[in-house]
């Protein structure tokens, strides 16, 4: 990231478009590094900073998607959770060991490009029905968890005699009692309208 900002045209800088720049950073990387093609270096690490998508590329300032919770939610959900309330969820990761432990990015070619998350604005107007509070139960499991035949199920259910209560085959070839678990909430949360407000009873 910093070899790339010398290519940009808002910082001012004496770098020069040659490998024998002898601007300070290009000086300095010679130096202790011992490259020799500097310009060279820093056009591909310009390159590849701007293949980045927009999820991944580095800001000075990060992207605010007003997901995160406030301090005072914080606060609320300390409380909640030490008297075994209702917790709201939060989407924010916290970490408390090394930040690389924190991340596991592994995308393809095909992949399709992911957009960061925003929080959605609900519209203007009186709160109709689709936003009244629903209580959902999810639960999941798994058969022979942790071996190579392991194959999970989900399940999810509103409301006695509700048409969205089913049983879910998780398909793929990676399966868990975690994987069975997340599928039946992210159904479920797919089956309700947005911007209705949701409580989850899972274990």
């Amino acid at each position: 990231l910093l070899t790339a900002k010398r290519l940009d045209p808002t910082i001012q800088g004496d770098h020069k478009d040659r490998d024998n720049c002898a601007c300070i950073p290009c000086s300095h990387d010679r130096l202790t590094l011992g490259c020799k093609r500097l310009h060279t270096c820093t056009k591909r690490a310009h390159r590849l900073l701007g293949k980045l998508t927009l999820k991944y590329t580095p800001h000075e300032h990060p992207h605010n998607n007003n997901l995160s919770f406030t301090h005072r939610r914080v606060q609320r959900n300390e409380y909640t959770r030490a008297h075994k309330e209702e917790i709201l969820f939060d989407p924010s990761m916290t970490l408390k060991e090394d930040l690389s432990e924190g991340f596991r990015v592994f995308t393809g070619r095909t992949d399709p490009e992911t957009p960061p998350a925003d929080r959605l604005h609900a519209p203007v107007g009186r709160i109709n029905a689709n936003h009244k509070h629903l209580t959902i139960f999810t639960d999941g499991s798994c058969m022979n968890n942790g071996l190579m035949d392991a194959y999970c199920r989900s399940g999810m259910w509103f409301g006695k005699n509700d048409a969205r209560n089913c049983a879910i085959k998780v398909l793929g070839t990676n399966h868990s009692n975690q994987i069975g678990e997340l599928v039946a909430v992210i159904c479920c949360l797919k089956s309700v309208n947005n911007f209705r407000p949701v409580t989850i009873v899972t274990d």
